[in-house]
């Protein structure tokens, strides 16, 4: 029992490895590899009564990687797509 939840753990393992690596191969091989997404950002400033209020802040570009897996630092577009506004905490 012990050594079939070992080699199962293992398998696991090698699979998300070799998904890695397949995943790697396609991004690197593709032409647009990189896209950019534009990010809203809100800046959560806390007075000094601890009310937080809420500023807007200049829309950023990011980077993303056209991936599965975050490759090369930067996320994967699908992930950036769906998180499209960046709270930043700033104050006291």
């Amino acid at each position: 029992m012990k050594r079939r939840l070992q080699y199962s753990l293992y398998a696991i393992v090698a699979a998300g490895v070799v998904a890695y690596g397949i995943d790697d191969v396609v991004a690197r091989v593709r032409k647009d590899e990189f896209s950019t997404v534009k990010v809203d950002q809100v800046y959560a400033i806390t007075n000094r009564w601890n009310k937080v209020d809420y500023s807007i802040g200049n829309p950023q570009q990011e980077r993303c990687v056209n991936a599965l897996f975050p490759h090369s630092g930067s996320a994967p577009c699908w992930y950036v797509n769906g998180h499209t506004l960046r709270y930043i905490r700033a104050g006291n």
